[in-house]
């Protein structure tokens, strides 16, 4: 029999979930980290390559020189466009961390939440999806505003669903960055 009073409960359930999410999202940061380093000694290793392409002898035909040369040209390319992309996602002030921290730190006394998700994909801006539970209907239009406010959110999605309830008014909202 569990003898804590509810706001206690609550509070432990969302410290856990807040150390739960520091944890996750330091353990993503080490995995890009781990990927900016790999791809980086790739880079070096393509660069070697195409170094003893330049070098190779006279004796071989000039055309296929040129070809091993281009291939490991593009590859070269291909790297850079990889490290560029690790490069935004830990940039200074943009992590995942931050814009998540900036997603917490927005939200109102009276709204509780109960998810928490954040993906990005190849090429195309993260996006944060927030599921919880608002006091209010204008708790929840406080914090769908505070999201509208910040530069970093490109776009607030809060569907009509959300304004169904006026009060304990569950809620899903998604963030998408810029």
């Amino acid at each position: 029999m569990n003898l804590l009073p509810y706001n206690q409960k609550v509070f432990l359930k969302n410290d856990f979930y807040r150390r739960l999410a520091v944890v996750s999202l330091g353990l993503l940061l080490v995995v890009i980290i781990l990927a900016d380093i790999l791809l980086t000694l790739l880079v070096f290793k393509l660069r070697l390559e195409s170094a003893q392409l330049i070098n190779i002898q006279a004796s071989q035909v000039p055309a296929d020189k040129y070809q091993a040369f281009t291939a490991a040209r593009q590859e070269i390319i291909l790297a850079s466009r990889h490290l560029r992309q690790l490069a935004t996602l830990a940039a200074p002030g943009e992590s995942a961390t931050d814009q998540l921290a900036l997603a917490l730190k927005l939200r109102p006394a009276r709204v509780q939440f109960t998810e928490l998700a954040y993906s990005t994909s190849t090429g195309a801006a993260g996006t944060i999806v927030i599921t919880g539970v608002a006091a209010s209907r204008n708790d929840l239009l406080k914090l769908v505003a505070a999201y509208q406010a910040e530069p970093i959110f490109a776009r607030v999605d809060s569907p009509v669903e959300n304004l169904v309830k006026d009060k304990d008014a569950p809620f899903t909202i998604t963030l998408t960055l810029k």
